[in-house]
């Protein structure tokens, strides 16, 4: 459970992934299907974004709780989101807080 502004959030298995892979800033990869031509809905397109399920699902107070300095960095790691074939949810604003990690 991570707690943001107060609030206590549950994080789901993805959103585990990412806090865990936070602290040394390691890609986490949600979604195992290749990128290609024949593609079915809920595959790696983002247009099919809406089809994925919560194994792929991350919101985006997570991100920013994780942005913000909710998670320490690991000893002589450097801390980042690194995160591909993921739904990104909801609304966050951190726009006046001060930078202190990278995102990709």
């Amino acid at each position: 459970m991570v707690v943001q502004n107060g609030l206590r959030l549950r994080l789901t298995q993805a959103e585990r992934r990412l806090w865990r892979a936070f602290h040394s800033g390691t890609l986490v990869q949600l979604g195992d299907n290749p990128i290609g031509v024949g593609r079915t809905p809920g595959q790696n397109a983002p247009a099919d974004g809406a089809t994925w399920g919560p194994e792929r699902t991350v919101r985006a107070q997570v991100i920013v709780a994780l942005l913000l300095g909710a998670r320490e960095p690991g000893v002589g790691a450097v801390p980042a989101v690194r995160l591909r074939g993921a739904r990104i949810t909801g609304r966050s604003s951190c726009a006046a807080a001060p930078w202190t990690t990278s995102w990709r």
